[in-house]
């Protein structure tokens, strides 16, 4: 069973990346996170692109429709100078965020996501709408899976 360790709201950096877009409804998301992860490796083993981090998965905001459009791919210690292929230069965005450390399988991964969304909103934070999923090294054990999830915040007001 997951859980989440920690929640916190930050503020984070951009992260460059190399990935590919995505649009999938949540059915196949499974399926277009492996495919995705599968064509940025296979372009990534090809070439010196600098040092690679984390999977990472970024979801844009969905108003309105049930289709959700990903960035799907691997941060890197410097942007990627694609395209190649379908593989395209990314980041993730720089700002403030709901960040929760959740710690478990993939597919209870919602309570971490609830929780990064009630911290913004206790703290009178609102959301853009714009998350993203960076994943731990992979493990066996599926209670050891470690995945930081992150909600962008939208800019505090000034009054």
């Amino acid at each position: 069973m997951g859980r989440v360790a920690s929640v916190t709201l930050e503020t984070v950096a951009a992260e460059p990346m190399a990935a590919v877009e995505v649009k999938t409804e949540f059915a196949g998301l499974p399926e277009a996170i492996r495919q995705g992860l599968d064509a940025v490796f296979d372009v990534l083993a090809n070439g010196d692109y600098g040092e690679r981090g984390a999977a990472t998965v970024y979801y844009g905001p969905m108003p309105n429709t049930t289709v959700m459009d990903l960035r799907i791919g691997v941060r890197l210690s410097t942007p990627f100078p694609g395209p190649v292929t379908e593989v395209a230069a990314f980041e993730t965005p720089a700002g403030d965020v709901a960040h929760a450390v959740y710690f478990g399988p993939y597919d209870q991964m919602m309570q971490g996501h609830q929780a990064a969304k009630a911290a913004a909103q206790a703290a009178g934070r609102q959301l853009t709408g714009a998350s993203w999923e960076v994943y731990g090294d992979w493990t066996e054990n599926p209670d050891e899976l470690r995945t930081d999830l992150f909600w962008q915040l939208k800019a505090k007001a000034h009054g």
